[in-house]
């Protein structure tokens, strides 16, 4: 509006001794826009706590000068927020839908974005299916709360926000980034929930979504998003971020062409943090993992697997049909680009922890067989980082039976602190079983990457621990090996005794002597009583039968000879000389009733003897094994 102004000033006139005077006229034009008929009834309504519904008005991008009778302009709300048009608000807010916010009307002096930079604001503001045409800036602001549900938008950057309730970015659309983020959020703090589902945010000039230092009172939901970016540092960055709640990440697409595509060190969630449902990870870093999540600490569960039957309510989807966005897929992770190593990263949970881990198998690779090979193979192959990882317990979706197989074939180097942990978590489980095959798998990885495992005697001693006392951790297999040797004695004594070459020793009778003299006589003293008391008793002489007339100088130990009907052993006593002979540290003197024969030099005893040499073997092995002398070698 133009208004002219009349401004009359008195001039001394060097002709003429009275003067004269000259009267000026100035034009000035008014600052103060003037309001079309949306913005008025969006005062209105303002005031009156109601939302203004612009149905009327097309959300298509428009060719040419919007018409400002159709519109509303920032700076509107910008002055409806600092008290400009009143400061009698309702609590209720601002609330626009299906409306276009712009800038200047001008196209020749567009405006660069809207900034409500270190404002406060008094009540919430909402736009629910609205195109706004430059992107908003809102550094050091606070607010009750910000709703931009389905709406349009260049990027929208808030630095140091702070929202006392809910942040809601549900359906946002914004695909003309910068390079600072489409989304950028520096140390911001939400009060409640920061809710991004079914969004859009493509960059090709940076991240998607730039949250470092984020700090969330309750969840941020990122479900069904789809979020496409170029930069080196990560298209969802929530490095330090802090949730209080569950962090949802299910069903959402990341795809970065230039790095990775989730950079989240450090982040800590109190709640869940939840990467299933179908959720895919594409990206093209050689230095960090497509899904980054070094240090993370995760206070209930680490979700890869297909997620639960029951997804909850997604945004702006009918019930019943949430699983069309969210599918029951495990998620997939894929890094395109190979790095020093030449290996593909995928999966960083280096010094992570969480309560539940769920890491099904093909979110890391999918094992096939081609018809020219005879054992499956992983295509391509991935890498993992899983050095300091913590979990308390494996879920039904994460099978740990396939660990050995990543921490084999999936991981740059070998360290056996993952081994341990998982061995840990097995037992704490009451598998006590699985853990020691785990350990025995570990032994083996740790021999395949020792530098002496093609020395002749470590490799003997490795496959022989291996085999016969499961490195320690299975000594029960050095007993049965144990009692198979007392078997193998048993029947070559069995087959020793059809061949004659055991018998039975002389029996050896201590005690029994011959003298040279004669007959020897004992006499006996008998008493009789008689009458008189005086008499004296009369001996008796009792001679004993006559012995053999073998006589001998010296008296020597008689020798009894059993003849060929009573030489052979008996079965009992085989078995107490193949026990005698097998289990040492076990003496039952069958020797005594059962032996080869003197000067046998045939291939029983032989054998019996290599049986010895085998059963002081695994003996030896057992007893290790039992006293976890070489578990702690």
């Amino acid at each position: 509006m133009n208004t002219s102004q009349t401004i009359t000033a008195q001039h001394p006139d060097p002709m003429s001794k009275q003067g004269s005077s000259t009267t000026h006229t100035r034009y000035v034009a008014m600052t103060e826009p003037v309001l079309n008929d949306l913005e008025v009834k969006l005062i209105s309504a303002a005031k009156q706590g109601l939302e203004l519904d612009c149905r009327a008005v097309k959300l298509t991008k428009p060719n040419g000068t919007p018409d400002p009778s159709r519109v509303i302009r920032g700076d509107v709300v910008q002055g409806l927020l600092t008290g400009k048009y009143g400061a009698d608000l309702h609590p209720h807010g601002i609330r626009v839908r299906y409306a276009r916010v712009v800038g200047s009307c001008n196209p020749k002096k567009p405006d660069p974005a809207f900034e409500y930079n270190s404002l406060v604001f008094p009540v919430g503001v909402k736009f629910s299916d609205c195109w706004i045409d430059h992107p908003i800036v809102a550094h050091d602001t606070r607010m009750p709360w910000l709703h931009l549900d389905n709406c349009r938008i260049p990027y929208f950057h808030a630095d140091r926000l702070r929202v006392d309730g809910s942040l809601y970015l549900r359906c946002l659309v914004s695909e003309d980034g910068n390079d600072l983020g489409a989304v950028r959020l520096l140390g911001a703090h939400i009060g409640r929930n920061l809710e991004l589902d079914r969004a859009k945010l493509h960059n090709a000039a940076g991240p998607a979504f730039h949250a470092e230092g984020l700090q969330v009172d309750r969840a941020l939901r990122f479900r069904a998003a789809d979020l496409k970016s170029k930069c080196d540092t990560g298209a969802i960055q929530l490095v330090n971020a802090h949730v209080r709640g569950d962090l949802w990440l299910d069903g959402t697409h990341v795809d970065n062409e230039s790095g990775p595509a989730l950079n989240a060190e450090g982040l800590h969630v109190g709640g869940s943090l939840l990467l299933c449902s179908g959720f895919t990870a594409t990206a093209k870093s050689n230095e960090l993992a497509t899904v980054h999540l070094m240090s993370v600490s995760v206070g209930s569960r680490l979700d890869f697997s297909e997620g639960r039957d029951c997804t909850g309510h997604l945004w702006d989807v009918p019930r019943g049909q949430e699983r069309a966005y969210l599918p029951p897929i495990a998620a997939k992770i894929e890094n395109q680009k190979k790095n020093e190593h030449r290996n593909h990263l995928v999966l960083d949970l280096g010094c992570a922890s969480t309560n539940d881990l769920r890491l099904p198998m093909q979110t890391v690779c999918t094992r096939s067989r081609p018809p020219w090979r005879l054992r499956k193979r992983c295509q391509p192959k991935s890498k993992i980082i899983v050095v300091g990882l913590k979990y308390a317990m494996l879920s039904r979706e994460s099978d740990h039976t396939h660990w050995p197989h990543w921490l084999r074939d999936h991981t740059d180097r070998f360290d056996a602190e993952p081994y341990q942990n998982l061995a840990k978590t097995l037992r704490d489980s009451g598998r006590t079983g699985d853990a020691r095959r785990l350990l025995i798998k570990l032994e083996n990885a740790r021999f395949k990457h020792s530098r002496a495992r093609w020395w002749p005697p470590t490799f003997v001693w490795h496959l022989a621990k291996w085999c016969f006392v499961g490195h320690g951790y299975r000594p029960g297999k050095a007993l049965l090996g144990l009692l198979l040797v007392f078997i193998a004695t048993w029947w070559l004594l069995v087959q020793a005794q059809h061949s004659d070459a055991i018998y039975r020793p002389a029996t050896r009778v201590e005690g029994l002597t011959n003298t040279p003299s004669s007959t020897p006589t004992t006499t006996i003293t008998v008493s009789t009583p008689t009458a008189a008391a005086s008499a004296t008793p009369a001996p008796v002489t009792i001679s004993p039968p006559p012995t053999s007339t073998a006589t001998s100088s010296n008296p020597s130990p008689a020798t009894t000879t059993p003849n060929s009907a009573t030489d052979q052993c008996g079965g009992t006593e085989v078995a107490r000389l193949a026990a005698d002979i097998s289990l040492p540290l076990i003496n039952t003197n069958a020797r005594l009733r059962c032996d080869f024969r003197p000067g046998d030099a045939s291939w029983y005893a032989r054998g019996s003897l290599g049986l010895q040499v085998l059963g002081w073997f695994f003996a030896t092995l057992f007893i290790v094994g039992v006293t976890g002398v070489m578990r702690k070698d």
